[in-house]
């Protein structure tokens, strides 16, 4: 139930248990504090976490001392019933095609109830920007077999949903992301507008440093 890696663990519930850790206060109960770990780490209820055994909260305490993935970008995903790819060659598209996507991920968050905890509004967009790294591919066939890949071009009703799903994309395949697109970033200044840039930048260093943070204190 709870894992050993930050690898399968959904991007909303990596960013909610940073945001829950930091709300903690050093004056709340001990036992509260470790159900509330377990119900943002794995989504479950507050009833479902209480019935977790005692070993439970070594296990979340050894996974926040783990590091965040470093594997290879997953060039190719699929998340919420629907194929991506990670936009490698963002020279093949034009700035307005850019734009445009990175119009339509622009969302406001809201406040998101949690096994029954309210967490708080978040400022930060991370599934937004990531949502804007890549393109919605469906298969290609020709007399009903699949031959490839293409584009798939959305309705302006279909993005919010799909904009959503990209909460539970996995770090294993969001962080790499964010670390490829830092990478390029340089070479992906006349493509992607500054404010993609920044946003990428932004997710990287809290990621990392929410991270580090704990495990300072810890």
């Amino acid at each position: 139930m709870i894992p050993k890696t930050w690898h399968s663990v959904p991007l909303q519930r990596y960013v909610d248990l940073m945001q829950g850790l930091a709300d903690e206060d050093e004056n709340d109960n001990i036992w509260s504090n470790q159900i509330r770990r377990a119900v943002l780490l794995t989504g479950l209820s507050v009833k479902e976490a209480k019935k977790l055994p005692p070993s439970s909260a070594k296990q979340i305490a050894d996974l926040l001392k783990t590091e965040l993935p470093k594997a290879l970008i997953v060039k190719k995903f699929h998340i919420g019933g629907h194929w991506y790819r990670v936009i490698t060659k963002p020279h093949r598209l034009s700035t307005g095609q850019l734009e445009k996507r990175i119009a339509d991920a622009r969302t406001m968050p809201t406040k998101r109830v949690i096994g029954g905890i309210m967490t708080k509004a978040k400022e930060e967009k991370w599934h937004q920007a990531l949502f804007s790294c890549c393109e919605p591919i469906k298969r290609k066939r020709f007399l009903g077999i699949p031959i490839g890949w293409k584009v798939e071009e959305l309705e302006d009703w279909e993005v919010e949903e799909r904009v959503k799903a990209f909460k539970m994309l996995p770090m294993g395949i969001a962080y790499p992301i964010v670390v490829f697109f830092l990478t390029l970033s340089n070479r992906l200044s006349s493509h992607i507008d500054t404010y993609l840039i920044k946003e990428i930048q932004k997710i990287k260093e809290q990621l990392d440093s929410e991270l580090l943070e704990i495990n300072t204190d810890g």
